[in-house]
């Protein structure tokens, strides 16, 4: 299971550009960008990037020459997701 877990927009961001890259993009610490691939009940976002920081990750890449594509921050058929219960 934890290897489809890490088929997830967020996995798949930090698989490419690195945590790194996104935490200064994002304007959010290192920690927090990992956490995006973290279950709900872990503190995470069950590996969806947040909607208030795509825009941000966006625009930074394409300063540094690297194109995100809107559909990249979205689910992919095939990824599983562990967004618990909703509050």
């Amino acid at each position: 299971m934890k290897e489809r877990l890490n088929r997830t927009p967020a996995a798949r961001l930090i698989a490419r550009f690195g945590a790194a890259a996104l935490a200064h993009w994002s304007g959010r610490h290192v920690s927090r960008v990992y956490a995006w691939t973290w279950p709900l009940s872990k503190g995470g976002t069950g590996g969806l990037v947040p909607l208030r920081v795509r825009q941000s990750i966006r625009e930074g890449a394409r300063a540094e020459g690297h194109e995100i594509a809107l559909h990249e921050f979205e689910p992919m058929a095939d990824e599983v997701y562990d967004l618990g219960e909703a509050a």
